[in-house]
């Protein structure tokens, strides 16, 4: 005797008790029923709670609440919103009827009279589809929550001991006097954790961008030329043979996450040093409209434009120009992130490359991302 509590329940919609009794025997020992005998039952007992179906199958012409009704009320609560749905029908045959009958929610469709064997394998076809669902469901829930677990560990337990890696060679240097040999060991360490803290952030940011929960932005009134000039000197410190011009006839201002827009604006600008004609200047400029701000970063090319095909797939994670030389200790995420960045506040960006060289473009909602909604 199979257990009760293992079987599925179908629901069993029909205003003829014959034809509902013919549908239950066919159907066998193997599944619990209930039996409605007209639609507005079934929207009582779907308000009363209680255990829900695994499939539902319903008659079409019914008096009262017709079948279609029927499947379109399911279809908009929440816990039959994917629920299995056969309409079953001895009159609507034609190709407009099977067109409405799937447009109004059903999943399958089977005509009076059926053979008892036809009946079972479509209902065993749609649970068994709905339960293989569930699992992909369920095991995507759980990737997710894996995913995240990961997330809070990269976040916390690398982040931290690199921080006091950092704070270790900054308070050693102070006691390591004139050995240029200790100084340039410290110096190395320090470079290599700060390598790896970008990448830990890089990761992070793709991460949570991945899971759908798009980078975090935290917009505030920004003044938009300061903000671009005090990137491009920290990156002329840091990049002393490049050559850097900032052009902008008026500040901006408008409602950004200023770190991150300082992020976009460093890796666009680093990604032009790294992949740009040497020595060449790099004109960043900046200029708006009465709804957006506007940042350009030109380069000279090295060799020859960005082929189409490159351009396609830029602003896709883990991708990294043709030069890998020059860049080979990054993961390729810099300009995914800029785009996400770009994204969150509503923006857009957009690249092109010619012969006169390559031009980044980000445009931003002065307003930021509720501008992309108005």
């Amino acid at each position: 005797m199979s257990d009760r509590r293992h079987r599925r329940l179908i629901w069993i919609v029909d205003d003829s008790p014959t034809e509902a009794l013919i549908a239950e025997r066919s159907l066998g020992s193997r599944y619990d029923f209930e039996t409605f005998a007209d639609g507005s039952v079934v929207v009582e007992r779907l308000a009363a709670g209680g255990r829900q179906p695994d499939l539902v199958l319903l008659d079409w012409v019914m008096p009262g609440m017709a079948g279609d009704e029927v499947c379109r009320f399911l279809r908009t609560d929440p816990r039959t919103a994917e629920l299995p749905i056969i309409l079953i029908t001895a009159s609507r045959l034609q190709t407009a009827d099977i067109t409405h009958g799937f447009a109004s929610g059903a999943n399958d469709y089977l005509v009076r009279p059926f053979a008892p064997e036809e009946l079972r394998a479509r209902v065993d076809s749609a649970i068994r589809t709905k339960h293989l669902s569930d699992s992909i469901n369920l095991e995507r829930e759980r990737t997710s929550r894996f995913q995240q677990q990961m997330l809070g560990i990269v976040g916390h337990d690398l982040r931290t001991p690199l921080g006091a890696i950092l704070m270790g060679t900054e308070m050693l240097g102070e006691h390591v006097g004139g050995s240029s040999e200790a100084r340039s060991i410290l110096s190395r360490i320090e470079s290599s954790a700060s390598r790896m803290t970008r990448m830990v952030e890089q990761l992070l940011d793709v991460t949570r961008a991945r899971l759908g929960e798009g980078i975090p932005v935290a917009p505030r009134i920004t003044e938009l030329v300061p903000l671009v000039r005090s990137v491009i000197e920290e990156l002329a410190l840091a990049r002393t043979k490049a050559r850097l011009e900032l052009v902008a006839t008026s500040d901006v201002s408008g409602i950004w996450d200023p770190d991150r827009i300082g992020q976009v604006v460093s890796n666009v600008i680093s990604n032009a040093i790294q992949y740009g004609k040497e020595n060449a200047p790099i004109v960043v400029a900046v200029s708006s409209s009465d709804v957006a701000a506007t940042i350009t970063v030109h380069n000279a090319i090295r060799d020859k434009p960005i082929p189409p095909e490159m351009l396609a797939t830029l602003f896709d994670p883990y991708r990294r120009g043709p030069d890998t030389a020059h860049n080979a200790s990054g993961l390729g995420l810099g300009l995914y992130i800029v785009h996400e960045i770009v994204r969150a506040h509503g923006g857009t960006l957009e690249v092109e490359s010619v012969a006169a060289g390559t031009t980044f473009r980000v445009v931003l909602p002065k307003a930021g991302s509720h501008a992309a909604m108005t």
